[in-house]
């Protein structure tokens, strides 16, 4: 299955209790959007706007000039939630007041234990993105190289790091901007006044 989407926009879609609140898509080659915006979709599991799984390693996702706007998750990956791609690639791209309960409000991305991922971000914006328990901004598990040069601004956790990767990825970090990046403990209130720690990379 091939998935293009250019010049779209997908506003105030929701799913109560299952994934993808804009799009549900699983595919075993690419999955290719451009010149879109995602905006206010929300979903009661995992991936608020967008939902994409490939069927196999040979999956592909791209990114380019796209918005990811106050979209929502009650699990994980506020705007979306990816598995199963051997590369990801987001271009030109702004992920900004995206909300999980759990973790990656701006992107949660799930791989193969024997899979190894590229993931490139590049002149992108992850602003204000907020997550409950885990990794305010991008949660990685998997083995995975990480190519970034972005700004990362006012992104809030309540339990870890702006990025938090997991399991034998290579993390290569390149003009980016860390600013008012907040952790909190996740059993007090969200008031900026009870801080845990400062931080904004966790690698596992």
């Amino acid at each position: 299955i091939h998935l293009l989407i250019n010049s779209s926009m997908f506003k105030r879609n929701k799913v109560n209790f299952d994934h993808g609140g804009g799009i549900y898509f699983e595919g075993n080659n690419i999955n290719l959007c451009l010149n879109t915006i995602f905006l206010d979709n929300k979903a009661g599991s995992s991936g608020g706007a967008l939902y994409s799984s490939g069927s196999d390693i040979k999956s592909e996702v791209d990114f380019n000039v796209v918005s990811f706007l106050s979209n929502q998750a009650g699990d994980k990956g506020g705007a979306a939630y990816l598995s199963f791609c051997a590369d990801i690639v987001v271009n030109h791209t702004r992920l900004k007041s995206n909300k999980a309960d759990h973790s990656g409000a701006a992107m949660a991305i799930f791989l193969l234990s024997d899979q190894s991922t590229t993931i490139n971000i590049a002149f992108s914006y992850l602003i204000k993105n907020a997550a409950n328990i885990s990794c305010s901004t991008l949660y990685i598990f998997g083995r995975s190289t990480i190519n970034q040069a972005n700004d990362w601004t006012g992104t809030h956790s309540m339990g870890t790091k702006s990025l938090l990767v997991h399991h034998n990825s290579f993390l290569i970090l390149t003009n980016c901007t860390f600013s008012q990046t907040i952790t909190m403990k996740p059993e007090e209130d969200t008031n900026v006044n009870k801080v845990l720690k400062e931080g904004c990379i966790e690698l596992v």
